[in-house]
């Protein structure tokens, strides 16, 4: 059980739903014992690694972060995972429910665009994503009331 009736996290023993990473990929992670967070935040990947949006949504509207740095096997956002596996759906499911596009992983430096364009699957993703941020620049700048 993940949530009382309330929709109030009720995790019990956060051991039981923390991943089984050895202790040098926690500590790259970022990860002491586990939290709350860490344990929404697991979930919230897996729920969108695995298509399951619904999932997702849920998971944000009760704490989950959705700039997380998770990641399979370093931190990174999830949005990274998107752009190098060319999961359009994903990528665009993250954009929508306001992933900060601009975040850097932990060993390149790197941003998802820039995954996307060294390794991704699909040269096209980095031009989506580049796409993307250009759009949400240009709301965020009609939206901005003047001085």
């Amino acid at each position: 059980r993940w949530f009382d009736p309330a929709g109030r996290v009720a995790l019990g023993d956060l051991n039981n739903h923390y991943p089984a990473y050895d202790s040098h990929i926690r500590n790259a992670l970022h990860w002491g014992a586990p939290t709350i967070q860490q344990v929404l935040d697991t979930a919230f990947a897996w729920a969108c690694m695995n298509h399951h949006f619904e999932i997702a949504a849920f998971l944000l509207d009760h704490g989950a972060d959705i700039d997380t740095d998770w990641c399979t096997h370093e931190p990174a956002s999830v949005l990274h995972q998107a752009a190098v596996e060319a999961d359009y759906e994903l990528a665009r499911f993250l954009i929508d429910h306001g992933i900060d596009m601009t975040i850097r992983d932990h060993r390149w430096n790197s941003t998802a665009e820039d995954w996307a364009d060294a390794v991704g699957k699909d040269k096209g993703m980095a031009e989506f994503l580049a796409t993307a941020e250009r759009e949400r620049e240009e709301k965020r700048r009609a939206y901005k009331t003047p001085e």
